[in-house]
């Protein structure tokens, strides 16, 4: 018997909205006024269907997301932060999106080096990837469709170890437990027969709807059911010259890194932070920062 699967309503919406406004659990960006997160139906939504419309669950879980966002400092996340990962092009996002409208996300084994940065850098940058594409998308459901091309993946490179584990688990957390419903189709190329141990021990990490979202294929075909033959590198069975652009990389090439979100030094803001938690566990308003015109 297969479950229909739920569905929130406009009163379910407005009763979680209702939840999250009153809770003790505040968003930075919000109480603010900067950034770009907000309790907005679509990620009101999102976060009601990852937890089946449980609400005290799809609380909990947004509650951990805002408290993500607020370490992250989602808000002023930037290339400046990436600086090591960014250029080796392991993560790709296209200016153009797939046939329904959704963001087009490509990464690449083979441009993979786990002992060239940190795991909290890799963490950061697929953080960063998950905002761009939500930006790219215009698609109301704001989803991507990404490629894992698998072809480089070797056990001689370091993408069994320890450290790749630990990046690999990052991935998964990040998209699942603070991108809710963001995933359109996960297409895996080219996975060499090594791979298949690494994915006994991730597969159970992942959610069972986004597993049934994953198709393991060696045919560019599949790919293109998705995203137009143009948009596409020609590796991969498309008509595109040359590859997908790294979203951010002319600031790191020109040096035109993202300005401060504020006329604040960065010991000041990191005060603010502080306050900020504090404020909040004894209900006291935060201290605003000054935000550019």
């Amino acid at each position: 018997m297969v479950l229909e699967k739920y569905t929130p309503t406009a009163e379910h919406i407005q009763k979680f909205r209702a939840m999250m406004e009153s809770s003790d659990v505040k968003s930075y960006e919000i109480e603010n006024k900067i950034g770009t997160f907000e309790f907005d139906d679509l990620t009101l939504k999102k976060f009601l269907i990852a937890r089946d419309g449980k609400f005290e669950k799809s609380q909990k879980m947004l509650e951990q997301h805002i408290k993500f966002r607020n370490t992250m400092k989602t808000w002023e996340l930037g290339p400046k932060d990436i600086q090591k990962i960014l250029p080796t092009g392991v993560w790709r996002l296209s200016p153009n999106n797939t046939k329904e409208g959704h963001a087009f996300l490509l990464t690449r084994t083979r441009d993979w080096d786990p002992s060239a940065y940190t795991v909290e850098e890799y963490e950061k940058c697929v953080t960063y990837m998950c905002l761009e594409a939500h930006k790219t998308a215009i698609n109301p459901e704001k989803r991507s469709v990404t490629f894992f091309d698998l072809g480089g993946w070797s056990l001689r490179k370091g993408h069994a170890s320890m450290k790749a584990n630990r990046m690999s688990k990052k991935l998964i957390a990040v998209t699942q437990d603070n991108f809710p419903e963001c995933n359109e189709k996960i297409i895996i190329w080219n996975a060499p027969m090594a791979f298949s141990a690494t994915w006994k021990l991730l597969k159970y990490l992942i959610d069972p709807d986004t597993r049934e979202k994953i198709v393991f294929t060696s045919d560019p075909k599949e790919l293109l059911k998705y995203v137009d033959a143009a948009n596409v590198p020609k590796e991969y069975g498309g008509t595109l010259d040359g590859d997908i652009p790294i979203p951010g990389i002319e600031q790191l090439q020109t040096g035109a890194l993202d300005e401060p979100i504020n006329d604040n030094s960065t010991v000041e803001v990191e005060k603010n932070l502080a306050d900020f938690a504090i404020s909040k566990t004894d209900n006291v308003q935060s201290p605003a920062i000054k935000t550019k015109a």
